[in-house]
């Protein structure tokens, strides 16, 4: 018996559920809870080997990283909101999260791939001080950077241990989270990591890392601000609660006075009874803080507190942050870092999110993180379960609807996390949108987590049991020879604004949202009730153009541009089109199209749909699946290019892989996170049965016709996944147009189109 087979036949108390091939249509597929276990017999395997990494593929996109990184001096921001070396040259970045401590035959091979597939940006974080082994490897993993024009963002500090006395003056190890705003203790902590760490000098670069401007940005702390977690602080740090409340009294005494007038301040005017709880006082600085993570939602037990209340708390909160943020950047000035500075990436809850932009505004550039179907439950995939949702039928707008409400005028912003979980059958539409609509919002770095493609360096074809490792799936990795042209070629255009909240000192702590015809607060998705009124428009706008928010010192009007937001955004048919005419949304259906002059392409669920750009015909069968069509010589649109590359990407996972429903007992991985999962039974997916080597491929089938300029002498090569030329097909000459089977009617997933 196989070893498959053993594994099928073992007792779980888990079951496939009836959801299968029948769900995987426009109709019914992409909603919560709905997954398939498909026949995979004629899926196209993945082989990896390492040595697949050449600079001989067509793949090659190395001429857009600039090597080596460093040669224009350290990085800032320009008061157009872009990134730019001190020489003026400007600058973009893609790449992904990655282990920076890897031995030196991966970091060499790790460095080549990401030149390779045109990235430029390379991300690590939460490491506190390595130890010596560790230093040698980042040291090594930098200059292999430095050489190949890659930069580097650095951040030691997320959940990291720290030994401090704590406000009963006991010496402790805790975690710096939440904690560090409000504690000078931990804040020293912090200082001396940072001091250590930017002074240590690099043997193979002989620079110290102040000085060494591979390294690019620095985050004072990774996904963390003043206004969240406080939950997390009350229940498992009560010295430091205890402190915070001290504060807050102080802070509101210096405002009220006297605890009868902040009893008077927090009377609401409609009603006679005052916020100020019975027991609560200044003297005894026990003035509750409010959790926050419902302040939208106004059947919270916090909305029986009026206004006032809520405000003056927003305003403490910002208070402390704004303080750690600009003694903290004077710090690090002072010690020498001579990198560009961010505050921090996380959010807010509800509309307290814009305290946390204007604390971001502050420095030399902002950043954010967001995930769509996060696993819950747990990290590891046989512990977690997920919604399996596609973001592309959301009329939310998925990453793009949260992320981009959050740019700030006039600074660079950048995204250093961000992703759908890699066993979400949908992965493959994170990359398509976020690269696309990046082009669009302008945004200035998308780095995907986690881009490390471990399994390959290996020559082992295999998704691991976690999450986020989509280096490892080819319909996402196998993007990024088109998406690497498309992002730093600027395929797509950037869009003017068709919407600025101007958010001015008098309602910066409004605790409500600010009026305007566009919903979101510049905060994750708010209440499931928050959809379009008449005379407003809903999540999608971003789909249309070009959303920021712009921090003033008087009232503003925001800007709203009603002629192009009536005209390309179709609520009722729900489809969206961009100010620039080159991407089309249509959440209805669950499909993006990208028909830029240089590339055009689709996403989602295409199957049957006919869909027409200015230069091609996609016709495809598959249900779901990526397509795209690009010009591998970067001075000639496709009409014109003698040299193109079509890509044509359907789901992807091992081989032997179930996908169900869980069924939590008390013997399961699952039961003991039951906690942490807020999904609704009836909507959780889970990974049953992880699979084994190889991971296989979706075929794309159906036909491709696109306008070349001469498809009588058109040559079209079939690809291999590492760009290599394995034959020829028979492609036909119709009305002017070259027509040829999809890749996956070929068993490839690439073709090269010579003419």
């Amino acid at each position: 018996m196989s070893e498959n087979e053993k594994k099928s036949k073992k007792k779980t108390p888990r079951g496939g559920g009836a959801a299968d091939l029948a769900a995987w249509s426009r109709a019914e597929a992409g909603a919560a809870g709905e997954f398939t276990n498909p026949d995979t017999g004629d899926w196209i395997p993945f082989h990896p080997a390492p040595e697949d990494v050449t600079d001989e593929s067509v793949f090659d996109a190395a001429h857009f990283v600039d090597a080596p990184s460093g040669k224009h001096g350290f990085l800032r921001g320009n008061a157009r909101g872009e990134f730019e070396f001190e020489d003026g040259t400007l600058a973009r970045f893609l790449g992904g999260q990655a282990n920076v401590f890897p031995d030196k035959d991966y970091a060499e091979w790790h460095v080549k791939w990401m030149r390779r597939n045109g990235l430029n940006l390379v991300r690590g974080h939460g490491f506190g001080l390595p130890d010596e082994e560790k230093w040698d490897k980042l040291d090594y993993f930098i200059n292999e950077c430095k050489k190949a024009g890659i930069y580097l963002i650095l951040t030691p500090i997320y959940w990291t241990k720290m030994k401090v006395v704590d406000p009963k003056g006991e010496e402790i190890e805790t975690t710096s989270h939440v904690i560090i705003f409000f504690d000078e203790n931990i804040e020293q902590a912090a200082r001396d990591i940072w001091k250590t760490f930017y002074h240590h000098q690099n043997p193979y670069t002989g620079l110290r890392y102040c000085d060494d401007p591979t390294i690019m940005g620095f985050e004072l702390k990774n996904e963390d601000s003043s206004v969240w977690a406080l939950d997390w602080i009350r229940r498992d740090a009560p010295h430091y609660w205890e402190k915070m409340l001290r504060q807050y009294a102080d802070f509101l005494k210096g405002k009220y006075g006297s605890t009868e007038a902040l009893r008077k301040g927090w009377t609401d005017g409609g009603r006679p009874e005052s916020a100020l709880e019975e027991h609560e006082n200044l003297e005894e600085g026990n003035i509750e803080l409010l959790g926050m993570q419902s302040w939208w939602d106004y059947e919270s037990p916090e909305q029986k507190y009026p206004r006032q209340r809520k405000s003056d708390q927003m305003e403490f909160l910002h208070s402390m942050m704004r303080g750690f943020y600009q003694r903290s950047y004077d710090y690090l000035r002072e010690i020498g870092c001579k990198q560009a500075i961010c505050g921090s990436n996380w959010r807010g809850h509800s509309y307290t999110m814009r305290l946390v932009l204007e604390c971001d505004a502050m420095m030399d550039y902002t950043d954010q993180h967001d995930y769509w179907d996060h696993p819950q439950g747990g990290w590891v995939t046989e512990e977690a379960v997920f919604h399996n949702k596609s973001m592309l039928k959301s009329g939310r707008g998925g990453l793009v609807g949260n992320l981009a409400p959050r740019q700030v005028a006039g600074k660079p912003y950048i995204m250093t996390e961000w992703n759908i979980g890699s066993w979400n059958e949908h992965v493959p539409e994170a990359s398509f949108a976020m690269i696309a609509y990046g082009c669009l919002q302008g945004w200035s770095g998308l780095l995907q987590f986690t881009l490390t493609p471990t399994n390959w360096a290996r020559g082992v074809s295999h998704l691991g049991n976690r999450f986020f490792n989509v280096a490892d799936t080819p319909s996402v990795a196998l993007q990024y020879p088109t998406l690497s042209r498309i992002w730093h070629r600027g395929d797509i255009r950037e869009s003017e604004p068709v919407f600025i909240r101007r958010i001015s000192p008098e309602n910066i702590y409004t605790p409500g949202g600010i009026e305007t015809r566009y919903i979101p607060y510049a905060f994750m998705v708010g209440p499931p009730e928050m959809e379009p009124k008449p005379g407003q428009y809903g999540y999608m706008v971003p789909a249309v153009g070009r959303v920021l928010n712009e921090f003033v010192d008087e009232p503003a009007p925001h800007l709203c541009g009603d002629e192009e937001l009536t005209e390309r955004l179709d609520q009722e048919n729900k489809v969206a089109r961009s100010v620039t005419g080159e991407l089309t949304w249509d959440w209805g259906n669950g499909l993006c199209v990208i028909d830029s002059k240089m590339t055009q392409g689709v996403c989602g669920y295409v199957g049957g749909m006919g869909i027409e750009t200015r230069d091609a015909v996609f016709d495809v069968q598959t249900s779901y699946c990526v397509v795209f069509v690009t010009s591998l010589d970067d001075e000639s649109p496709v009409a014109e290019s003698n040299h193109l590359l079509v890509t044509a990407l359907g789901r992807a996972r091992n081989t032997g892989t179930v996908l169900g429903r869980p069924e939590p007992t008390e013997d399961t991985e699952r039961a003991g996170h039951a906690h942490s999962i807020s999904l609704p039974p009836e909507e959780r997916v889970a990974v049953l049965e992880l699979g084994e080597p190889p991971v296989l491929t979706e075929p794309v089938r159906g036909t491709l016709s696109l306008t070349v300029a001469d498809p009588d002498r058109a040559v079209v090569h079939k690809l291999d996944h590492a760009g290599r030329r394995t034959g020829e097909i028979a492609a036909a000459s119709a009305g002017g147009r070259l027509v040829l089977p999809m890749p996956g009617e070929n068993g490839v997933c690439h073709y090269e189109i010579c003419v």
